[in-house]
């Protein structure tokens, strides 16, 4: 087992730092026992390392003293012969916006705040952690005079083909203006999880953690959240620092200014101080916004990492099209496509992540930045083989059928035309794709369904041919099978296993439960005017505010924890790669190998390839084998391997490598 800092030492230019009022006690709605006023750290969070064997914790506190983790096996924190590892900190600069914060006790109050500053930030990687294990760790001041409490997590079960995780969409602490309420909302999925489904290796955020980017009062009540009974603050939920976190960045993170009282503030980079990821590139195209900014301050980054069987690519939503500097969708796309080719070798299935969910059934339904991601993105999913694309944004849940892209540049339509609404199992095919909007894992916010528009974006989200309503009665946007909104903090749950994706959507707490914010608060949900059965306009609605009437009572209002509005089974997994068009014949030394794949533009063609002899001296490589089929993706998986060996390899054994290397070159030029 080995411990060290991670290699990317944070910029220190993000976060007002402080945690407000609630770090002085328990003396407003917010407060928790863990946000003392002291050096002792708040908002630790165990996040994800580059694979099974990593974690990176992360940390923020008072103390200019060095930090560290200490750790040890077992369930119990041994101080005795726990490893002690130092962190890589540094202090949080940005200004805080907290003493503007517009929050809301829980009675309706307005909560007093108290904006602090002189925070640091703190991180240390954990590397070769062994499997099956579990650790007991706690963090904070080398010196020893602040150390948090101590808390166990389990790296996950030794089978690699098997695995739970959970996946959110949006908590947006603070959305609904009763801040400590969302949070408590938070604390009971995250604690729900926990209890429910004890399986759960890892939690996967499609963005949005917080409503503001630089506001330490929410960042507390995400990272630290109340899950008192009494709502007091007297215990928070201890899940972030027990089971592992990916983080992904959302608009709400990611926007460049933070405007507060006319003050402009370089806005997001909270959210790189509060997250070290693995393998981070920090690409310019990868973290600029249409708002600009300069490197230094704006936030996020694309990443990859891989637990189990399954590839997971984050992608940075934020940056996209053609903005300043560049095309960042062509960029994402290529780094999908590079991670994809170079880290997909031994994995089962592949999946992406990112914030601004392009087959959305509410509010973004139709917003044009969605409907270009949805020509940028798509070709590339298909092209690599994607399995499934889990996102966030819109505040209401989706399953689209199996999409496939044919051709860059354009938007991909249903992979099979059989497939019916609701299907309780699907199998990608080659190209197949299937996209999942979370809604929100809080009760924050909620968006209605919406009508399909054609009017909007050249009719390209219409409505669906096929029989069958969403949630609302209304017709499905053609590309999904599922469209639902419950009103009630749900999370998706995925099951991996060797030959399948079982993936559902969860209610966390019963719709009417005093933890469910947006509805208890009248924030949501209500579209009908009960003294005439009409709808309410928009306008209407937002002045009505607080006055809202309660909900119509709607059946698929009235969730209970663990009730499901969806569940499916996803089967396919690395076969699902979509090939070029044509057959090429390609005669190597030693062997013949044919690559095969669907005809499309000529459906007869066939192009023989004969390579130029081997240079002497000659090499004869022989094959049992006289023909395989193999895609280009195979050719440079293969490629990539035989580089490796021949750099450890010595004598005719290299030689024959260099041989086999020298023959996937001449198949990758065909191509």
């Amino acid at each position: 087992m080995k411990f060290t800092n991670s290699s990317r030492a944070r910029r220190a230019v993000a976060l007002g730092a402080g945690s407000l009022t609630a770090l002085a006690g328990l003396t407003v709605y917010g407060a928790t026992s863990a946000h003392a006023a002291d050096d002792k750290p708040i908002d630790i969070v165990l996040g994800v390392g580059s694979n099974q064997s990593e974690k990176i914790v992360h940390w923020y506190t008072h103390a200019s003293a060095q930090q560290s983790v200490q750790i040890s096996e077992g369930a119990t924190f041994n101080a005795a012969t726990a490893k002690t590892v130092v962190a890589t900190s540094a202090p949080n600069s940005v200004r805080d916006s907290e003493t503007d914060s517009a929050a809301k006790k829980d009675d309706g109050s307005a909560e007093t705040l108290t904006g602090q500053t002189g925070f640091y930030n703190a991180h240390v990687a954990l590397h070769d952690l062994k499997p099956g294990a579990t650790y007991s760790y706690r963090v904070g001041s080398s010196d020893g005079s602040a150390w948090s409490a101590p808390y166990t997590f389990s790296t996950g079960t030794a089978d690699q083909n098997s695995f739970t995780f959970a996946a959110f969409g949006d908590p947006q602490i603070g959305s609904s203006g009763y801040t400590h309420l969302d949070g408590r909302g938070w604390a009971t999925t995250l604690d729900y999880i926990a209890k429910n489904a004890p399986q759960t290796e890892l939690l996967v955020s499609t963005g949005d953690q917080v409503e503001h980017a630089n506001n330490e009062y929410d960042w507390s009540n995400w990272a630290d959240p109340d899950n008192s009974a009494a709502g007091d603050g007297s215990s928070i939920s201890p899940v972030l620092k027990q089971i592992t976190y990916a983080p992904q960045i959302g608009n709400h993170e990611g926007a460049y200014s933070d405007n507060v009282n006319g003050v402009s503030t370089p806005s997001g980079r909270a959210y790189n101080q509060h997250f070290t990821v693995p393998n981070d590139d920090q690409n310019a195209l990868f973290t600029r916004t249409s708002d600009g900014g300069t490197t230094a301050n704006r936030p996020g980054g694309d990443y990859w990492y891989t637990y189990k069987n399954v590839l997971f690519i984050d992608v940075n939503s934020n940056a996209y099209a053609d903005q300043v500097g560049g095309n960042a969708d062509a960029a994402h796309a290529a780094y999908i496509k590079d991670v994809v080719e170079k880290h997909g070798t031994g994995t089962k299935w592949q999946v992406v992540t990112f914030h601004h969910a392009i087959y959305s059934p509410a509010d973004h339904a139709n917003d044009a930045d969605n409907s270009q991601r949805r020509k940028d993105l798509t070709y590339t999913m298909s092209q690599e083989g994607i399995d499934l694309v889990i996102q966030g944004h819109d505040h209401a849940y989706s399953r689209s059928y199996e999409l496939k892209s044919s051709a860059a540049g354009t938007a991909p339509n249903k992979a099979n035309t059989a497939e019916q609404p609701g299907a309780e199992a699907v199998v990608t095919g080659p190209g197949g794709v299937i996209y999942v909007t979370a809604d929100s894992a809080s009760g924050s916010k909620y968006y209605d369904l919406t009508t399909p528009d054609t009017s909007k974006n050249g009719g390209d989200y219409g409505p669906d041919a096929l029989a069958g309503k969403n949630d609302a009665n209304q017709t499905r946007h053609w590309a999904n099978s599922v469209e639902s909104q419950t009103y009630t903090p749900t999370f998706v749950q995925v099951t991996v296993t060797g030959d399948k994706l079982a993936v559902k959507n969860i209610a966390s707490q019963d719709w009417d439960a005093d933890t469910n914010a947006a509805v208890k608060t009248k924030k949501a949900g209500q579209r009908i005017d009960p003294s005439t059965t009409k709808a309410y306009t928009d306008d209407v609605l937002a002045a009505l505010g607080d006055q809202r009437p309660e909900f119509a009572a709607d059946p698929h209002h009235m969730q209970t924890a663990g009730a499901l509005s969806d569940s499916f089974t996803l089967g396919g997994g690395n076969t699902n790669a979509f090939p070029d068009s044509g057959v090429k014949t390609i005669e190597v030394p030693g062997a013949t190998v044919t690559v095969t794949a669907q005809p499309t533009a000529v459906p007869t063609a066939t192009v023989t390839v004969t390579a130029p002899p081997v240079p002497a001296p000659t090499v004869t490589v022989t094959s049992t084998v006289t023909k395989t089929v193999i895609t280009e993706k195979q050719v440079e998986k293969k490629i990539t391997q035989l580089t490796k060996q021949i750099k450890k390899a010595k004598g005719a054994k290299k030689a024959s490598l260099k041989a086999q290397l020298a023959a996937y070159q001449q198949i990758r030029s065909q191509f």
